[in-house]
């Protein structure tokens, strides 16, 4: 490729990139040779204009006298896995739902897949197990829910009354489909499913309820802790 072309492609790719706005960039989404392309992106990452993520993949915040600003984890974790049930775990769960103060040093990030490699931005959970999640295609919230289900002693730092009725709250509003949650279910553990059968029973959802599969060891298993 001959150097006004390169000088070209560059120039395309720097008007391209500062007139789109807060956004990530793949190196595909430019027509040019592939190595061009890529030189042209990192030069900009390297001038403070993109923020390199991987090779192919760049992200270009608002500036700011500190900087550029980083993507917000779940869009991050969109951009790097194409994949639908994906959301947060531990306290980032808990803390995204209103049931828990605690800030993470890194977010939490559940995917129902290997976990990226990498990244250290994100604390990556792998729940290859749960691909009902996937299937249902969760929302970030739905993921959210079933795993402050599971983690509800661990990272549940608000009263359990409280917590439940927040529960309760995100259930039924528009941000969450019950009949979602009822399928993907079949492949969470027993804690998960009978937690969530309980909420379910809870919010009046008893049909849905009954669509939970049972977990075997039901008794062994603490419910919601709420009378």
């Amino acid at each position: 490729m001959s150097e006004s072309m390169e000088t070209s492609i560059a120039s395309t790719i720097r008007r391209a990139v500062r007139r789109g706005g807060v956004r990530f960039w793949r190196s595909e989404e430019f027509e040019g040779g592939r190595t061009a392309v890529e030189h042209a992106l990192s030069r900009l990452a390297s001038e403070g204009e993109l923020i390199r993520i991987r090779r192919g993949l760049y992200w270009r915040g608002r500036k700011s006298t500190f900087g550029m600003g980083r993507p917000l984890a779940m869009d991050l974790a969109r951009a790097v896995i194409d994949s639908p049930g994906i959301g947060p775990a531990g306290w980032s769960a808990t803390n995204a739902l209103g049931l828990s103060t605690q800030l993470p040093g890194r977010e939490t990030i559940a995917v129902p897949s290997r976990v990226p490699s990498g990244l250290e931005d994100i604390l990556w959970v792998s729940r290859d197990a749960r691909k009902a999640r996937r299937d249902q295609k969760l929302s970030p919230i739905e993921v959210a829910m079933l795993e402050a289900l599971e983690g509800f002693e661990d990272y549940v730092d608000v009263p359990p009354e409280k917590a439940v009725a927040r529960l309760l709250e995100i259930l039924l509003s528009d941000e969450v489909r019950p009949e979602r949650l009822v399928r993907a279910a079949k492949t969470e553990p027993a804690r998960t499913r009978r937690r969530l059968r309980d909420l379910l029973v809870r919010a009046g959802l008893t049909d849905a309820a009954e669509k939970v599969p049972p977990a075997r060891t039901a008794r062994s298993i603490p419910a919601l802790a709420v009378t």
